[in-house]
């Protein structure tokens, strides 16, 4: 009598690999997508200090030459960011107006943009 050796399925152990291959394979995708969302967080941060920033240089150089002083050692709050202003006489006819801006009470990017102003 010979023994007729059917299979037919799929055994616990091709399931077991099927499953692990699966879970590896979601790993990397969740693991791209988090860094998808930090990435673009960070870009829409970097984006909104950057606008903020200008806002306030504009602001800043919109003055009249001798009103700049005013400005040194500023600061102004805004929508959760903070702009750091200083003004340095770079010499005499010039002034060198640094705007620094970050968000207050994180550990976020923070911008710098300084320029300088001649007296015209």
């Amino acid at each position: 009598m010979k023994l007729r050796q059917d299979f037919r399925g799929v055994t616990l152990l091709e399931i077991m690999i099927a499953i692990a291959v699966i879970t590896v394979l979601l790993m990397g995708l969740f693991a791209s997508m988090t860094t998808a969302l930090y990435t673009s967080e960070n870009a829409r941060v970097n984006t909104k200090l950057q606008k903020f920033a200008q806002q306030v240089m504009e602001e800043i150089m919109a003055e009249p030459f001798d009103n700049l002083a005013i400005w040194h050692n500023k600061g102004i709050d805004y929508q959760g960011l903070r702009a750091e202003i200083t003004v340095h006489d770079f010499a005499v006819d010039l002034k060198q107006i640094t705007v620094f801006v970050r968000v207050q009470g994180r550990d976020r990017p923070t911008l710098l943009i300084s320029t300088l102003r001649p007296k015209i």
